[in-house]
């Protein structure tokens, strides 16, 4: 039965709203890098994901406990991968590149799964994906090098790319260990679980960035920032996702991922006061070419 119009509309504002909170992560991480750690910021994200989810999700914890015990080795890889290394891996990158880079390089994601779906669920890697990877990783390196390709014989990359490429690379693990949570396991009690795994693992690396050195200032600044990103980024944009889904199905939904760097970058531009250049153009390019060979359909490119 068609969706009314006003259901799909609502499901658009849902999505944009899920976009530009996730792009906003990024800029807020770089804007903050100076006077904020990145494993303390990413502990604090959780924590506050947490507090936020928990009042909601507590029942469903202890009527569901026995199928979280029975499923604990996805839900700790999904939570160790996509929760807390993945957000640590960000914040640190964030130190040393900016956001449009950081945003960009978030963006091969698409690109990335269908190589561990092909490893992990045995789904095969057609023609057009391996072309559009290949097409993909020349616009990386367009990142990577500044546009420069006399930095690939020196392997001079700016550290910070190098750790913002391998978050991508967590997260698109993290979307196809996901796939192994049981279907009637509720979504929102395996959310609150991935929190809290990934506050656990965190917190011995939290306590040895404060003994070094780099402790989470006890600001209302710092505590505006954790409430943000726990608020907006987590809880509220994964909640506005799973709506949106609920609508118009998960494929489509899941199309606004490609508005992340997109808002990412304008945010940057406006509030930052980054620059576009001309070698972030060219991989933009070479990466959106990659993403069109690995994921539109027959039916799609005819569109």
């Amino acid at each position: 039965m068609p969706k009314p119009p006003e259901r799909i509309g609502l499901a658009i504002v849902l999505l944009l709203a899920c976009a530009l909170s996730w792009g906003s992560n990024v800029v807020v991480g770089r804007a903050v890098h100076e006077d904020m750690p990145p494993i303390g910021l990413a502990f604090w994200r959780n924590a506050t994901a947490f507090a936020m989810v928990l009042p909601f999700t507590a029942k469903g914890l202890i009527d569901q406990w026995r199928l979280i015990r029975e499923c604990w080795v996805v839900i700790f890889a999904a939570g160790v991968i996509g929760t807390a290394v993945f957000n640590a891996m960000t914040y640190w990158a964030l130190h040393d590149t900016t956001a449009v880079n950081g945003s960009i390089m978030m963006s091969l994601t698409p690109v990335v799964v269908p190589i561990f779906a092909l490893m992990i669920l045995r789904m095969g890697l057609t023609g057009r994906q391996a072309a559009g990877i290949a097409v993909s990783f020349v616009g990386v390196i367009a990142i990577l090098t500044g546009g420069d390709l006399s930095v690939l014989a020196d392997l001079a990359f700016r550290q910070g790319d190098l750790w913002m490429l391998g978050g991508m690379v967590c997260w698109s693990l993290y979307t196809v260990v996901v796939k192994l949570r049981p279907p009637e396991l509720d979504p929102y009690v395996f959310l609150s679980v991935l929190l809290a795994v990934a506050m656990v693992v965190l917190i011995p690396f939290y306590i040895w960035e404060s003994a070094v050195g780099f402790a989470y200032p006890a600001t209302w600044e710092a505590a505006g920032v954790a409430v943000y990103l726990g608020l907006f980024p987590t809880a509220l944009a994964l909640l506005f996702f799973n709506m949106a889904v609920d609508i118009v199905g998960p494929n489509r939904a899941g199309l606004c991922n490609h508005l992340v760097p997109v808002f990412a970058t304008i945010l940057a531009v406006l509030f930052l006061g980054e620059r576009l250049a001309l070698f972030h153009l060219v991989g933009i390019a070479f990466i959106a070419a990659g993403l069109y060979l690995a994921t539109a359909t027959g039916s799609a490119r005819r569109a």
